[in-house]
């Protein structure tokens, strides 16, 4: 107490006070608007053309913690985790919707639900992606989304919401769920005890579940077809869980990053897309798959073929004489 009793006669806590309201009277800005065209990494800013400035010269809203390398090792760990707990045509699904929550954006209009029996390991995602969004992230949860008017505020100027797991009950109200996925610009935001206020909504919805996301009213399409649902594998029953395989992926989240960043733009991944995963099913041009189907010709038909490929030149040559 002896060495702190100046600081309270000479009221040393409300100069403070003072000073730090100066300094943000001096900092203050009229806005930050979203800028959609980049990404501002611990290093610097990479802009969707590929261009990549180093350097923190500007105060931004959102900034990950993790530095852009373009020459950093392939993140193995991470690739053989997805092959083990997706289908191959929707480990593109996932990647694709990581990158889509890099920029602050919802053009998409899409929120990703992953759904498995339990035990896959698929909540070691949302692990790796703390990691990688840092304070840009929140763990929330969609029934509360859909049930309190409140928790819309708590997502504001946030990039990304995961739910962990995903409560199996139908929802109520869908209208605060559907006006976050698809909110292009400000949204009505409103906190406890406070006037209500318009606020920048860009927030993209990822769930861990073990069922589907059902309405208990709502029957229309509009719900239904903002959900990407992707389905794990069943886990092997001689699968040895790796306790420690968060923190080796996180290990590789710089990586991870700097390869979402170079996926493409939300506008060439969701501007026309169907319901659900299929969207990024490869489809294979219709010549190619009949090719495929055909069976190889045997040594016999073969020679046929030669051999009436060589007479059909002489019949030709005989009906013109």
């Amino acid at each position: 107490y002896d060495k702190l009793k100046f600081c309270a006669v000479n009221n040393i806590p409300r100069k403070i006070t003072n000073i730090l309201e100066v300094l943000k009277l001096e900092a203050q800005v009229p806005d930050f608007p979203p800028e959609q065209d980049r990404i501002h990494v611990a290093n610097g800013t990479l802009l969707q053309n590929g261009t990549f400035t180093e350097g923190r010269p500007a105060i931004v809203r959102s900034r990950l913690p993790v530095a852009y390398n373009p020459d950093a090792p392939a993140p193995v760990v991470w690739l053989n985790f997805l092959d083990d707990l997706l289908h191959t045509e929707d480990i593109p699904t996932l990647q694709e919707f990581i990158g889509y929550c890099l920029i602050p954006s919802n053009k998409g209009q899409r929120m990703m639900v992953i759904k498995g029996n339990g035990g896959e390991g698929k909540s070691q995602i949302g692990a790796v992606l703390s990691a990688i969004f840092g304070m840009n992230m929140k763990d929330g949860s969609i029934g509360k989304i859909s049930e309190n008017r409140f928790a819309r505020a708590d997502l504001e100027h946030i990039l990304l919401c995961v739910d962990d797991d995903m409560r199996m009950e139908a929802l109520r109200q869908t209208n605060y769920v559907k006006s976050i996925v698809t909110a292009q610009g400000k949204m009505d935001l409103e906190r406890k005890g406070k006037q209500s206020y318009q606020g920048w909504m860009f927030v993209r919805l990822l769930a861990f579940s073990n069922g589907d996301l059902q309405a208990l009213y709502d029957r229309s399409d509009g719900f239904y077809r903002r959900q990407l649902v992707l389905t794990t594998k069943e886990k092997p029953v001689d699968r040895a869980d790796d306790p420690d395989l968060a923190e080796k992926m996180k290990a590789e989240a710089a990586k991870k990053a700097e390869e979402q960043a170079k996926k493409p733009s939300a506008d060439e991944l969701y501007g026309n897309v169907p319901l659900n995963k299929e969207f990024v099913r490869e489809q294979k041009p219709a010549s190619a798959s009949i090719k495929a189907a055909q069976p190889k010709p045997t040594q016999s038909q073969a020679a046929q073929s030669e051999q009436e490929a060589g007479s059909a030149p002489s019949s030709s040559a005989g009906g013109e004489a």
